[in-house]
């Protein structure tokens, strides 16, 4: 079996830009020397997310439209981490903005890359324990978000139903499980 070698990049041309993504075309040049001349990549910024739990043992969901996917999903809460924030930041606001929970603090659990054959951007997992109730959250006309508390108990049944579908959740959740059944 032949030892796995990077891609080069020959060129790179760029085809969209915006403060929410970067889309280019890339020439590559892969190992055996031929190329491609029409790959796509998206350049997104990075996330967070986070597994919150209350005082009470239930899990912190928010429900909300998702208009690439065009329809509602149930997740965990998170976010884009901003030019100025580092990551356990962003969590902690989107936490909050998005349910009214808080935590002053929260443990990092893992990266993880979605897409990676297509997309940049990586996304930060953190696990929250005992969680308190400050606020409502905050009104946001393009994000009208509902907060789910779901008792750790009756998670298993809710993945066996298929209610979490985005791969960012169920990775997190994943990475937490031993924590959530201990």
């Amino acid at each position: 079996m032949e030892k796995l070698q990077s891609w080069q990049t020959v060129s790179t041309r760029e085809l969209v830009k915006s403060k929410w993504l970067r889309v280019r075309q890339d020439t590559c040049r892969l190992p055996s020397g031929r190329e491609i001349d029409d790959y796509f990549v998206v350049e997104a910024p990075d996330g967070a997310v986070i597994v919150a739990v209350t005082q009470e043992n239930e899990l912190v969901l928010v429900r909300q439209y998702k208009h690439g996917f065009g329809g509602i999903v149930l997740e965990l809460p998170a976010g884009i981490v901003e030019s100025k924030e580092v990551a356990n930041e962003t969590i902690i606001r989107e936490l909050s903005e998005e349910t009214g929970y808080f935590t002053p603090n929260v443990e990092y659990i893992a990266t993880l890359v979605t897409k990676p054959a297509r997309m940049s951007a990586r996304t930060f997992v953190y696990f929250a324990n005992a969680v308190t109730k400050d606020s409502q959250g905050q009104e946001n006309d393009s994000e009208v978000i509902e907060t789910v508390l779901v008792p750790i108990a009756d998670l298993p049944a809710l993945l066996q139903r298929g209610d979490i579908i985005t791969e960012t959740s169920l990775a997190a959740l994943l990475m937490v499980w031993n924590r959530l059944t201990a």
